[in-house]
């Protein structure tokens, strides 16, 4: 169990800014991103900074839908039949590359 600990804080801590940047933009990994930042010791003004700025792109780009409606929506090509399943696959491709072992820091 330590050493599954120890994987998740080096993963959350190699990437801290670029997981609480998109951190909004995930649904599922919504709750357990801020979760996974503050067992890892996240600083708490990294994380307030960060989730602010995430939180005003997420409102915007939800207004930048809301304002073009459905032709936002199609030119990303979600009219098709494979368009749901191109979120999946990002969530698919997260989930991989946080169960791949962390990345080690080079000495200089």
């Amino acid at each position: 169990m330590a050493r599954h600990r120890n994987r998740v804080s080096a993963h959350v801590h190699a990437h801290e800014s670029g997981i609480l940047l998109v951190s909004r933009f995930l649904p599922g990994l919504r709750t357990a991103i801020p979760i996974a930042c503050a067992y890892a010791g996240v600083r708490a003004i990294k994380f307030s900074a960060l989730n602010l700025l995430s939180a005003l792109a997420w409102a915007a780009s939800i207004m930048l839908f809301v304002k073009a409606g459905a032709t936002t929506l199609s030119a990303f090509g979600l009219h098709h039949w494979w368009g749901p399943f191109i979120p999946a696959a990002l969530i698919i491709v997260f989930f991989r590359w946080l169960a791949g072992p962390p990345r080690r820091k080079k000495a200089t």
